[in-house]
């Protein structure tokens, strides 16, 4: 699914990979939506995966919001 982010050009599409990367317990799935939060292209995918990371309780995405507040 990763890889399919990256290809995917839809916002829906990618807006529901974004929530699919927040309900899994992959390590992957959680440095993408850290990934997307940091650096897409698109301002609202970036807000879409700063609230997916706000709903984990992943201590490493909590760390990450602390960061990027700062």
């Amino acid at each position: 699914l990763v890889k399919l982010y990256d290809t995917e050009r839809d916002e829906d599409v990618k807006g529901g990979l974004l929530h699919a990367f927040s309900q899994s317990k992959q390590e992957r799935a959680l440095l993408k939506l850290m990934d997307v939060a940091r650096n897409d292209a698109s301002r609202e995918m970036r807000k879409q995966a700063i609230h997916w990371l706000g709903q984990t309780r992943d201590p490493r995405a909590l760390k990450f919001l602390q960061d990027l507040l700062r």
